[in-house]
């Protein structure tokens, strides 16, 4: 997604938030702003490790785990191996859950 595309939209989201009703539509839509908002950072380069992890998807974890350890990817994120825990946690990918490929 390039940054016009990005930008338009954030705004569509915007548009959303202010239509939405309840607070946990609200709550949502401001999830999803954060996340374009990461991945615009991400672009310009100026994305912070918390940004970088709230853009991160289970599907780039599970590539780069075929070269990396959990350390390696941790440090490649900026982020520490606890945060990567907890990412990995919330995506059903621990070692004690089975994870469906």
């Amino acid at each position: 997604m390039n940054r016009k595309e990005l930008r338009e939209k954030q705004w569509e989201v915007i548009t959303e938030i202010e239509k939405s009703k309840t607070l946990a539509d609200r709550k949502k839509l401001i999830e999803k702003l954060e996340t374009l908002e990461a991945r615009g950072d991400k672009v310009k380069g100026i994305a912070t490790p918390t940004h970088l992890l709230s853009i991160f998807t289970v599907t780039e974890y599970r590539q780069l785990s075929k070269k990396l350890t959990d350390a390696q990817i941790a440090e490649s994120l900026g982020i520490s191996r606890g945060s990567l825990m907890e990412f990995k946690r919330k995506n059903g990918l621990s070692k004690r859950q089975k994870v469906a490929t």
